[in-house]
């Protein structure tokens, strides 16, 4: 009987109720999940940003860090790998970065690496809580922009990009500004600030694509774009060494092609030189933190790599062939391509949307880093949820079955998800074909004001 009255009394709130009670339970949620992964970056001590911050301090002192490596005399703020090769050759370092990453990071390299990633767990959040509320203010949806963002929280993908203290997500935020500024109309800017973006992770030119077919309609954006670029090239005339960076930089992008693709053996490192570094190093104590991450679970997250590389060599146990990937990619692009010309020949009062140009470039974008033949680890899927806010953002053009498909690429990448085989590969195809489905497939000639402001 008191069970009857309890849910006759539910089923009498009213429907806002029990939206305000589902918001009010995810961001309580949302703050349980940021706790979760502050305890995450606390335990996790240096990752993969430690490169960036010696590449940016050896660029500072004059040495070009592509090939460079730490032996004993050297001063130990250049240290970055813990296992050194005593033979002296020349092979390509874990410097990875752009030399203007490394200029822009150069004013905090000095700081003690502790300090710099908590600095940058800060900055990350700020620009996920950033997107976050651009996203909100431009759908006026925050039950659905908290049922995307939260759940994110939850994920292998940002848990792993915390763990490894890495910076895709830079890329996803600026890709974001991008999209937000081209919506405003400010094209010349936006094109501007992708230029930045593009000196800081090359591959992103793909996304410049469909903005360069429809060339006469966007023709500002790629002006900006040409000028930004132009400006940098100019300002390089004058300083030799950044010149020199750059050739470098080029010179170790196809060493490491060639590494991950198995055409050269893998690195052989001879010596461990954590006898010869100060106690603690740089305020980080190793053995202290390693007993750390043993007694907190949580900071395990699924490492498995994401990109078609696992997939080819899970099937043929080999890697697969760099002329293969660029074909697949290539016949993706012109799939998506020749998609919008059948949909213009069957409507032809057809026009290509500003929503649909924004998640194209997007999606070439993530086929990219799909074909890519570096392997991609389950830390560069936080760049997915810029097409996750454009989504939020453009939501009532879109069907909801798409929403909801494109959703399951987040549940499919949580912490709690099975462990199963090619999960993050299987995520990533989600997040691929409901993006393409989207573009094509959605009403964008459906007028609704709110979403244009």
């Amino acid at each position: 009987m008191i069970i009857s009255k309890t849910s006759f009394v539910l089923l009498k709130m009213p429907q806002n109720l029990y939206k305000k009670i589902l918001i009010a339970l995810l961001l309580i949620v949302g703050v349980l999940g940021i706790i979760r992964t502050n305890t995450i970056q606390r335990s996790a001590g240096s990752g993969d940003f430690r490169n960036r911050v010696q590449g940016a301090r050896l660029m500072k002192d004059g040495i070009i860090p592509y090939y460079y490596h730490w032996h004993p005399g050297d001063p130990v703020r250049y240290v970055s790998e813990h296992d050194i090769d005593t033979s002296h050759r020349r092979r390509v370092s874990m410097c990875t970065s752009s030399p203007l990453f490394h200029r822009v990071l150069g004013p905090f390299a000095d700081y003690n690496e502790p300090v710099i990633d908590r600095g940058i767990f800060i900055l990350f959040y700020a620009f996920l809580v950033i997107m976050a509320l651009l996203t909100w203010y431009k759908s006026k949806n925050l039950l659905l922009t908290l049922l995307f963002f939260v759940p994110f929280l939850f994920s292998d993908g940002w848990c792993h990009h915390i763990t490894l203290v890495q910076n895709y997500f830079l890329f996803g935020f600026l890709f974001f500004l991008v999209s937000f500024t081209i919506l405003k109309k400010h094209y010349f800017f936006a094109g501007l600030l992708f230029a930045l973006l593009f000196l800081f992770r090359l591959n992103s030119i793909v996304f410049a694509i469909p903005f360069i077919l429809l060339f006469r309609q966007y023709k500002h954006f790629i002006l900006g774009l040409a000028s930004g670029l132009l400006i940098y090239v100019s300002i390089l005339a004058f300083f030799p060494f950044e010149r020199k960076n750059w050739t470098e930089y080029f010179s170790a992008l196809q060493e490491h092609t060639k590494v991950h693709l198995g055409q050269l053996p893998h690195e052989q490192r001879y010596y461990n030189i954590d006898s010869l570094l100060p106690f603690p190093f740089e305020g980080e104590n190793f053995a202290a933190m390693e007993i750390k991450r043993q007694h907190t679970p949580s900071t395990w997250v699924n490492p498995e790599a994401s990109n078609f590389s696992l997939i080819y060599k899970f099937i043929l146990k080999r890697q697969p062939p760099v002329l293969l990937l660029n074909g697949l990619l290539g016949f993706c692009y012109l799939s998506v391509i020749a998609a919008f010309f059948f949909v213009k020949r069957k409507q032809k009062d057809y026009n290509i949307s500003i929503e649909q140009v924004l998640l194209t470039g997007l999606l070439f974008y993530g086929l990219s880093c799909f074909f890519s033949p570096i392997i991609s680890n389950p830390y560069q899927m936080p760049q997915w949820m810029t097409v996750a806010a454009l989504i939020i953002i453009f939501n009532r053009k879109i069907p909801r079955w798409l929403i909801v498909f494109f959703f399951l690429g987040i549940f499919v990448d949580l912490v709690y998800f099975p462990n199963i085989r090619g999960k993050h590969a299987i995520s990533d195809v989600i997040f691929m074909f409901s993006t393409f489905l989207i573009i094509i497939k959605s009403d964008w000639n459906k007028n609704i004001d709110s979403n244009l402001r």
